[in-house]
């Protein structure tokens, strides 16, 4: 199963029972160049997309030359960071005996519990193996379309799940990062505005190159809706 990748902070606003996230922007790469006035075009008509025959497999929509890896109706489970027993701690994740395969035998960042005592070191959710996603909760996608970043609405950046007024989002588990730490602003939309840069403006290339992802950079995104799947 594919995932929805996030850090601990967003995991848990996505878990939550009350005002869950329920958009995720994910930036367009490459970004458009030559396919901008397109984008343009679809975005004024309120996301055009094209589409193949429905029922042929690994469907895709299309955006100029841009195809989104998005597709509604999808279900895709959460990628967080993870641990399992402190005695596998020593196996790389393709290695996990079958037996952490049982409900429960895995925490997970969008828990609003604490890591257990027994639970092993921190895993990056890029390494949940396809083992184990089967145990994480799962997300159906109902809606993607396109826009630059910074035409993000104060309704939206709540879609987005970020809170404003506060330092810091509660957790019990170190190291925190600035990207899971949510910060404060005057508005919804401001809060997006830093949480965004906190996670993508100093971006690079394999080459070292800077990124044109941040905010000041408007760049243009995904908007990926999605609902909690009933199990």
């Amino acid at each position: 199963m594919k995932g929805l990748l996030f850090t601990p902070a967003m995991a848990l606003a996505v878990c939550r029972e009350v005002d869950p996230k329920t958009e995720t922007r994910r930036v367009i790469a490459p970004q458009p160049s030559g396919a901008a006035t397109q984008l343009v075009h679809f975005r004024g008509k309120e996301w055009q997309s094209k589409m193949f025959d429905p029922d042929i497999a690994g469907l895709t929509l299309h955006l100029g030359d841009h195809a989104c890896d998005y597709v509604v109706g999808e279900r895709r489970c959460l990628l967080t960071t993870w641990a399992v027993s402190r005695d596998c701690d020593h196996l790389k994740p393709t290695e996990l005996p079958p037996a952490i395969e049982r409900p429960g035998a895995i925490w997970h960042a969008g828990l609003s519990t604490p890591k257990p005592k027994l639970a092993g070191e921190l895993r990056s959710g890029r390494f949940l193996p396809n083992s184990l996603r089967h145990l994480m909760p799962v997300f159906e996608i109902v809606g993607v379309k396109a826009e630059r970043v910074q035409d993000i609405t104060d309704s939206a950046a709540k879609s987005e799940g970020v809170t404003i007024g506060q330092k810091r989002a509660p957790s019990t588990y170190p190291p925190r990062r600035i990207s899971d730490i949510p910060m404060i602003a005057e508005t919804p939309r401001e809060a997006f505005e830093r949480l965004w840069d906190s996670i993508n403006a100093d971006r690079k290339d394999e080459n070292g190159k800077r990124l044109p992802y941040a905010w000041a950079d408007n760049p243009w995104v995904w908007i990926v809706s999605f609902r909690r799947a009933a199990a």
